[in-house]
């Protein structure tokens, strides 16, 4: 029996502080729960950090603000076809 294992590799990056958002800020700006956006970093559509400068480890968790706007400018885009799919519909 063959079992894979998820290996994430950690590399440190320069980013700066404006260039990275909390979950709850995330999830404000998709319009998401934060449970909504731990998916999308599961799904690889989000990427995350650690914020070394958090004393608390639970919280050090921060997402990229581009990808974040990036996720927006997605949506936007699905929910203007799922409108106009709408409009036909009727």
């Amino acid at each position: 029996m063959t079992f894979n294992e998820k290996v994430i590799v950690m590399k440190s990056i320069d980013v700066p502080a404006e260039g990275v958002m909390t979950l709850t800020e995330a999830g404000a700006r998709l319009g998401l729960s934060v449970t909504s956006v731990n998916g999308l970093l599961q799904r690889g559509r989000l990427r995350w950090i650690v914020d070394p400068r958090e004393p608390n480890p639970t919280r050090a968790s921060r997402v990229l603000r581009v990808d974040v706007e990036r996720e927006a400018t997605r949506r936007r885009g699905r929910r203007r076809v799922d409108a106009r799919l709408a409009a036909a519909a009727r």
